[in-house]
């Protein structure tokens, strides 16, 4: 079960995490999509399975 609800924590706390990167300064950028990469990496293993 805690594999199915990870994804959904992910996605609930990933805006506050962008949000707090790009208060630090717009050189995160690349952090920032790194980031979304996973997230989306994550979402769609999750999906597959």
């Amino acid at each position: 079960m805690a594999e199915l609800e990870y994804p959904a924590n992910y996605w609930e706390n990933l805006p506050v995490a962008i949000i707090v990167e790009t208060r630090r300064g717009f050189e995160n950028v690349r952090e920032i999509t790194a980031l979304l990469c996973d997230a989306a990496r994550s979402l769609i293993t999750a999906m597959r399975s």
